[in-house]
């Protein structure tokens, strides 16, 4: 099991691919693969899902995101991060809806507890209301 402060799906720090269920990133070439099949996906995008995959199953706060995955501030009302969270479920095609607005936030609510997880993440469907919309 990946400790607290490793990405979810790493449990090697020296590892090179992060992962969780069908979507795995290789870190080192930004190849993303889900479901066997790669995926092409911008820059912004792909940072983005690294940042929720690394803290899958809990809420990032839309400012953190625009701090360490934008590296800007935004106005509240910017539709930046919608926009890159509109390429990102794209990209994901079926495994978009596991990019969820939560609360103050965004998450990524993995499908199933087949992969290791630890009690505090929780999956997709502990969330009912998740995947119903911005």
């Amino acid at each position: 099991m990946a400790s607290r402060s490793s990405p979810v799906g790493v449990s090697d720090p020296a590892a090179r691919v992060l992962a969780l269920g069908p979507v795995s990133i290789d870190l080192i070439t930004d190849r993303l693969v889900v479901h066997g099949q790669e995926r092409h996906i911008g820059p912004t995008p792909l940072r983005l899902l690294k940042y929720l995959l690394a803290r899958a199953g809990r809420v990032v706060a839309r400012g953190e995101i625009e701090r360490h995955v934008l590296r800007a501030h935004h106005r509240p009302e910017s539709s930046t991060l919608r926009n890159h969270i509109a390429d990102l479920r794209e990209a994901l095609g079926e495994e978009g809806d596991c990019v969820c607005r939560l609360r103050d936030g965004w998450a990524f609510l993995p499908r199933d507890a087949a992969e290791p997880r630890s009690e505090n993440m929780p999956t997709a469907s502990e969330f009912p209301d998740a995947r119903s919309g911005e």
